[in-house]
């Protein structure tokens, strides 16, 4: 959709084949996140009921309140003028839902309790955030190899950015203070792990070497 010729350091697929081919592989992702899961819950032995609630979870992440949603809106936005308010909705659409659904599913099925879906709810959603807004400062930075793309694509495409908006400085920190949010809302729940942290910390690092 961004037209950009790489993707994580290799070609995109519209450039490796061609637009119709990376439509239908991306399309077929859909079907194929969701036969995943049913092998998932499968090897899990999970009753019906968690089946129908991890499906639900993962369908309203990836559709039109979700993902899917969020990348139109961001579409829809190029050229234009953004209060930062609609900046975050967009990104924690179309990225923070994703990772808080990814954090909620594992929770959901494992039978964790409330307070724990909760927490990490709230870590996904704000680690998924930090994310989007790393990716920003990386595009405006022109750090192409952290980035695994071409920087510079956002100003090209004329694209509202955290550092468009509110400067780099207060981007960067923004990623740390969602780092942060993450990281105390899991510890509150007690379900704080090194691998919850190294995943923080990993958002931090891409976004500003340090960590």
């Amino acid at each position: 959709m961004d037209d950009d010729d790489t993707r994580r350091g290799r070609p995109t697929l519209h450039r490796a084949f061609d637009h119709d081919t990376a439509l239908l592989a991306g399309i077929a992702m859909i079907p194929l996140a969701f036969w995943e899961l049913a092998r998932a819950v499968e090897t899990l032995g999970l009753g019906s009921d968690t089946v129908g609630r991890l499906a639900g979870e993962l369908a309203s992440a990836a559709g039109g309140g979700g993902m899917v949603g969020g990348q139109w809106l961001d579409l829809e936005s190029e050229g234009r003028e953004l209060s930062i308010d609609a900046l975050r909705e967009i990104h924690s659409a179309k990225t923070g839902r994703l990772f808080e659904a990814a954090a909620a599913i594992g929770a959901l099925a494992a039978n964790a309790p409330d307070a724990v879906v909760a927490a990490l709810r709230e870590y996904g959603a704000a680690l998924g955030l930090a994310y989007q807004i790393a990716d920003d400062i990386l595009d405006a930075t022109g750090k192409s190899q952290r980035l695994g793309k071409a920087a510079g694509r956002d100003a090209a495409h004329r694209k509202c950015t955290f550092p468009s908006v509110v400067g780099l400085p207060e981007s960067l920190e923004t990623v740390r203070s969602l780092a942060e949010r993450a990281i105390q809302a899991v510890a509150r729940a007690d379900c704080i792990s090194p691998g919850l942290e190294r995943l923080v910390r990993y958002v931090i690092q891409r976004a500003v070497g340090d960590g």
